[in-house]
């Protein structure tokens, strides 16, 4: 059934909605399948397919996180009754199994802790203590899996349901909730994911200090992430890292220039050269479709600077520079958005 107790459909392999399947526990027989033949099999082809490593999604929801928070796992055998080291188990299981093809400093774990009453939460998979839960998960990963390529924590504070315009969504700007509660637990890399802005990610860049300095859970500065992960600015700004480098060199101009002003009795101050180019809006309503419009339209600097050129040339051919590969890009498609001004005029609050 969906959220308004109707029959619900999915889409399959072919594109068609297909009905919800009824959901039931599943047997050990089927736990044992889906780690040792399902998981091990997914990590082989990833490493066949080229990848650097593998993330193990233990959050939003999903299968792991379902075992771990108490209002969805009813179990009473050792996969539940209420223990966390039961509802952990199968997280652990997936860890040990993939970590026969991959060595563990290729692989990470994401986990998406949330708040209690918040309305940030993921598919309806809640807990009576979410912070007691996640803090056990993220001491056993330190205990038994220090060596992780890192920890990946979503920040509760997207919603599907809100995040259709950029210009509106509240996640923007609502308060970092996971890092202050879980920075001092883990001691390796850890990444940060979840309505981070441009703005937001210039920020947190700044800070000083990275985890892999630390000498001691006191070392570690409460207030920073070492790496952070963009979804849905990523969608449609295929070369996201190069505008987002972009978008750095632009903001620590315009500091030093607002600082220069401040120490100039007549407030002159030397001109910003950075440059920073608009960013492709994202089309919500693309996100989960199965075909190309949404996944390979959306245009990288690259090609509009080349379509500026050769207007034309390259719209399903590969760069003659062999940077970029333009094939499905569309030229204007796509509103713009200044990268500047998103999540700007939001107020922090749920």
């Amino acid at each position: 059934l969906n959220r308004k107790g109707r029959p619900g459909t999915t889409l399959g392999y072919g594109g068609q909605p297909v009905p919800f399947e009824t959901p039931h526990a599943l047997t050990r027989q089927e736990i044992q399948r889906i780690v040792h033949q399902d998981y091990v099999r997914a990590a082989r082809y990833a490493q066949q397919a080229g990848f650097d490593g593998i993330e193990i999604h233990a959050a939003h929801g999903y299968l792991i996180d379902q075992f771990l928070n108490n209002g969805v796992n009813q179990r009473t055998d050792e996969y539940g009754v209420g223990s966390m080291e039961n509802r952990s188990r199968l997280l652990r299981e997936v860890l040990d199994a993939v970590t026969t093809v991959w060595p563990l400093n290729r692989v990470g774990v994401r986990l998406s802790p949330y708040e209690l009453d918040s309305p940030y939460t993921y598919n309806g998979a809640k807990d009576s203590n979410p912070d007691s839960v996640y803090t056990f998960v993220i001491q056993m990963l330190q205990r038994h899996y220090p060596q992780l390529a890192y920890l990946l924590l979503t920040e509760p504070r997207w919603s599907g349901r809100r995040d259709d315009d950029h210009m509106t969504d509240p996640g923007f700007q609502l308060p970092l909730v996971n890092l202050p509660k879980f920075r001092s637990l883990w001691k390796g890399v850890l990444l940060g994911a979840g309505g981070f802005t441009p703005h937001t990610a210039w920020k947190q860049m700044r800070m000083p200090f990275s985890s892999n300095n630390a000498t001691s859970s006191d070392d570690i500065h409460q207030e920073s992430y070492d790496a952070l992960a963009f979804g849905r600015w990523f969608i449609s700004n295929p070369d996201l890292p190069l505008r987002l480098k972009q978008y750095v060199d632009w903001a620590e101009q315009q500091q030093q220039q607002q600082q220069q002003q401040q120490q100039q009795e007549d407030g002159s101050g030397r001109t910003s050269t950075a440059q920073q180019q608009p960013w492709n809006e994202y089309d919500r309503s693309t996100f989960y479709t199965t075909d190309a419009e949404g996944y390979i339209d959306y245009s990288s600097m690259a090609f509009e600077e080349e379509q500026a050129l050769n207007p034309g040339a390259v719209s399903t051919e590969t760069s003659s520079t062999n940077e970029l590969d333009f094939e499905g890009m569309q030229l204007n498609k796509y509103p713009k958005v200044d990268p500047s001004r998103i999540g700007a005029n939001l107020k922090s609050k749920l």
